[in-house]
């Protein structure tokens, strides 16, 4: 007696430094096939499409500091995208918006009924603390890339020597990965990764210690 279920899986590609996504489906399956990795064209090769595949572009991650302007217009506040707009393939645009959310509520409840200057001020100086570390995380990301424009902060690539061994062993080392998913989700700060869980697996993998990522291990199975 057998049985058999259809299984469906979203499957995609972010491409970046110049590389054109295309919605010709032989020209996207030939374009897996010449990624470094042969497990997703081996998967999505044996795969049947439901739907035409579909491109999204995404010119720059883009910050407005209003907390920095010395005067802003009466009973107006921005949050959201307007604030700040993050690259979608990161997955924190709504959970930062949504923290926005947390502190229009708190800085609403604290005025006096009116949106004035002051409220304004307070308003985005909460809401520029909450931003600051998922901007830092994601705007460092994005300077992996050589092609990628902006101010590189002093110690940047020390910052990226770190985040890329700690991406590294996220695939071998559950204490890493957990550490680096709540930093991720915002359930704790960057300065978690840099805890005895994420320092000293990081430090041990660089020394050839222990914790050396595999290199045999599937991305698919």
């Amino acid at each position: 007696m057998g049985d058999s279920q259809p299984v469906l899986i979203d499957f995609g590609l972010t491409l970046a430094e110049g590389d054109e996504a295309t919605d010709d489906e032989e020209t996207w399956l030939q374009f897996a096939k010449e990624m470094e990795q042969p497990e997703f064209y081996d998967l999505v090769s044996k795969s049947k499409p439901l739907t035409p595949i579909s491109t999204f572009k995404y010119p720059q991650q883009i910050r407005r500091h209003y907390e920095k302007m010395v005067r802003f217009p009466v009973g107006l506040l921005v949050l959201g995208d307007a604030v700040c707009s993050f690259n979608p393939v990161y997955g924190q645009g709504m959970s930062v918006c949504a923290l926005q959310v947390g502190a229009l509520r708190d800085t609403l409840a604290e005025c006096n009924g009116s949106i004035d200057s002051q409220t304004s001020r307070s308003f985005f100086r909460r809401t520029a603390r909450l931003i600051d570390n998922p901007w830092l995380l994601a705007t460092s990301a994005d300077f992996l890339y050589d092609k990628a424009e902006g101010h590189r902060r002093f110690g940047l690539s020390i910052l990226l020597w770190y985040i890329t061994k700690v991406l590294a062993l996220s695939s071998c080392n559950d204490k890493v990965t957990k550490s680096f998913l709540e930093v991720m989700h915002f359930v704790k700060s960057p300065a978690a990764l840099f805890h005895s869980g994420g320092l000293f697996p990081v430090l041990g993998s660089a020394l050839g210690i222990y914790g050396k990522p595999s290199q045999d291990r599937p991305i698919i199975s």
